[in-house]
């Protein structure tokens, strides 16, 4: 008999996670977030290989919102910086 593949759900987390680096930050970072926690809820925990996908996508989605958090809190901060030093220098 044929072992089925691996699972969609687990996939789309993958594939998500890697277009969040990639090409659509936004899109494939939600996907890859909504995606990955329903494949873990579906999954059985003898489908380790499928809940290994997921948990990448997982990371690497969550990986990218927390990069671009920091990213605009840098560039807040820098330019909150810069702003006050050019209202206290006037």
């Amino acid at each position: 008999m044929d072992e089925p593949g691996p699972s969609p759900l687990a996939l789309v987390a993958l594939f998500g996670g890697i277009a969040s680096w990639t090409f659509a930050p936004v899109i494939g970072s939600v996907a890859a977030i909504i995606a990955g926690h329903a494949a873990l809820a579906d999954l059985r925990p003898w489908q380790a290989s499928d809940r290994r996908l997921a948990w990448i996508g997982l990371a690497l989605g969550y990986g990218n919102v927390i990069a671009f958090l920091a990213l605009v809190g840098l560039w807040l901060g820098l330019f909150g910086v810069l702003g006050c030093a050019a209202v206290v220098g006037q």
